[in-house]
Parts: structure tokens; sequence; C-alpha cells
């Protein structure tokens, strides 16, 4: 019974079926259950809103064209310049 009140709340004992009912741990079966029902959630909601998933992807496209267009004048500029010679550091010597 001593080493019994030295375990913390959350320890195994096995008299404690009424502690168990008030905080039983999940099992995987619950777990699954949660997992899928966020999944059809997700899934319903995309379903529903087409254009906002839509609108999305154009967004990420326009990004990456614009990055796309910042790197391509980045190289240009660089075009008219003399080649990058490489540096020599004093330590390596």
């Amino acid at each position: 019974e001593a080493g019994k009140k030295s375990f913390h709340s959350w320890s195994f004992e096995p008299d404690s079926a009424a502690k168990r009912s008030r905080h039983p741990l999940p099992s995987n079966a619950t777990r699954h259950r949660v997992h899928e029902d966020r999944l059809q959630q997700f899934l319903t909601s995309v379903h529903n809103k087409p254009s906002a998933i839509a609108l999305q992807i154009i967004q990420k496209r326009k990004k990456e064209q614009e990055i796309g267009r910042i790197t391509d004048m980045m190289m240009k500029e660089g075009d008219d310049q003399e080649p990058m010679r490489p540096v020599i550091h004093p330590i390596s010597m």
C-alpha cells in the first residue's frame, strides 16, 4: 500500500478501474477513427470549395513565375560583367 502511494497518478494500478474509465487512453481504433474523421473533413471541404484550392495553386504558380523572372533578370545582369575569379584566402596558403 505504501509503495502504491509513491506512484504518480498516471501509473498503472490494477484496482483503479474507476480511475481508468475517467481518463482512458485512446486505443489504436480510436486514433484511427479520429484520423479518418479529420481526413474526411478535409476531403469534404476540398470537394465543397474547389475554387479555394484552385486559387491557392494559381497563387503558388504566380509566385514561382515571379521568382523565375527575378532569377532570369539577375542572370542577364551578370552576363555583361567579367567572370568571377576564385579568391585565395590568406589562411589557406
